[in-house]
C-alpha cells in the first residue's frame, strides 16, 4: 500500500504540480522578455513568438521529460541529475541562435532570442527538478 501510495505522490508532484509552476514560471519569463524589448527597433515577431510558452507541444514534451526523468531517478537516483544536466544541455544547444551580423537591430534580435533561449532551459531546469523530487519521492516507498 504505500509503495502505490508513494509511487502516486511522486508521479503527481513530478508531472502535475511541475506543469503548473513551469507554465506560470514560462509565462511570467516571456512577458518579462516581451516588456523589455517594447520601443528597440527589432521584428516584433521576435519578441512575440512562442519559442518557450506553453503551448500544446512544449506540455507534451515537458510531461515526457518528467515522466522520463522520474523514472530515471527511482532506478538510479545518483545519475538521474546528470542525465538531466546532458539533457538540457542539449536543449540549449538547440535554442541558441547567435547572429554574425554588426547591425543593432540584428544584435537587439540576438539578444531577445538567446534571453528565450536562456528562459527555455531555464524552464528545462526548473521541470527537471520536478522530475528529480518526484523521483525521489516515489523512491520513498521502495
Amino acid at each position: 500500500m504505500s509503495t502505490v501510495f508513494f509511487m502516486v505522490m511522486g508521479f503527481t508532484f513530478s508531472i502535475v504540480c511541475g506543469h503548473a509552476v513551469v507554465s506560470k514560471f514560462s509565462d511570467w519569463f516571456a512577458h518579462e522578455i516581451e516588456k523589455e524589448c517594447r520601443g528597440w527597433e527589432i521584428d516584433v515577431n521576435i519578441c512575440q513568438q512562442s519559442i518557450f510558452r506553453v503551448n500544446i507541444l512544449a506540455a507534451t514534451v515537458g510531461h515526457v521529460e518528467r515522466i522520463f526523468f522520474t523514472v530515471a531517478t527511482i532506478i538510479s537516483p545518483a545519475s538521474g541529475p546528470a542525465v538531466m544536466v546532458g539533457w538540457l544541455a542539449l536543449k540549449m544547444a538547440t535554442n541558441w541562435h547567435p547572429y554574425s551580423s554588426s547591425s543593432t537591430k540584428c544584435k537587439e534580435e540576438s539578444q531577445v532570442l538567446r534571453a528565450k533561449a536562456m528562459g527555455a532551459v531555464s524552464s528545462g531546469l526548473l521541470s527537471m527538478l520536478f522530475a528529480l523530487f518526484g523521483g525521489l519521492l516515489c523512491r520513498l516507498g521502495l
